[in-house]
């Protein structure tokens, strides 16, 4: 199940990075941007419901690629006055950043939170980038001290692994958020990205009405997390027992369909 008081929002689907074995397809996507005005309804309707309890976090790809990135931070926010919000990004663009977006942050009371990839040492500088968050009194957090290991998502194009035992073992069913791209709930990230893979490799996984929810029809929260709660006909295609960190070194994306794949 998705974490109930957790929510994601994917503004762009690209990143600057292409790593290998990507979650979210990212090396396979075109240039995405998240609409501002085409996430209002959605988020409208999530503080409806959840009586705009919950953390949020904006990722992507890479969430700092989007030109209006701050006018999604104040809409939020504006949504969601008490809530927890957080950017997720790699961090290779913050030291480019105006002290505006620093001011932004700031005031609209969002922290950042970087990826540590293997490979970040040789973009960034993280003493700089700790001397200007704390300049401008922006909260900034790093997901681990020490650089992350690789994670494989590997598909099962045949669609013949078990639901139920898949979503039973399925780590990242317990602790990762719902993604809410403008009206619809993704409970598992996977279904919210594969339309990359599958154009990228001419492939046909398919992602069908029970795998996701139009928010702007949900009538409770009960509603909502029984939706979160249960698995959905995605899980078969994925190869949960293969879901592990590796001690696989970060690399760059090749664009191989072995990297997504059983």
């Amino acid at each position: 199940m998705a974490a109930h008081n957790r929510f994601a929002i994917p503004i762009v689907d690209h990143c600057n990075l292409n790593c290998r074995s990507c979650g979210n397809f990212a090396p396979l996507a075109q240039p995405t941007f998240l609409d501002v005005n085409g996430i209002k309804d959605g988020l409208v309707k999530l503080a409806e419901l959840t009586n705009a309890d919950i953390d949020i976090n904006i990722y992507g790809g890479e969430p700092l690629l989007h030109p209006k990135l701050l006018d999604i931070v104040r809409s939020v926010r504006q949504l969601f006055p008490r809530t927890d919000i957080t950017i997720t990004t790699n961090g290779t663009l913050l030291q480019q950043r105006h002290k505006y977006f620093w001011q932004t942050l700031r005031d609209n009371n969002v922290a950042i939170i970087i990826s540590h990839y293997p490979c970040l040492s040789k973009y960034i500088d993280k003493d700089i980038i700790k001397l200007i968050a704390n300049h401008y009194g922006t909260q900034l957090h790093y997901i681990t001290e020490e650089p992350q290991k690789m994670y494989d998502n590997p598909l099962d194009l045949s669609g013949q692994q078990d639901i139920n035992q898949n979503w039973l073992w399925c780590s990242m069913a317990k602790i990762c958020p719902a993604n809410i791209r403008g009206n619809i709930v993704y409970g598992c990230y996977l279904v919210a990205f594969v339309h990359h893979f599958n154009t990228y490799f001419n492939q046909q996984v398919p992602v069908v009405e029970q795998d996701y929810k139009d928010i702007t029809t949900i009538q409770s929260m009960d509603e909502l997390v029984n939706f979160l709660s249960n698995p959905i006909p995605f899980c078969k295609f994925c190869k949960v027992p293969g879901n592990t960190n590796t001690d696989k070194v970060w690399t760059r994306s090749e664009r191989k369909i072995e990297e997504w794949t059983t």
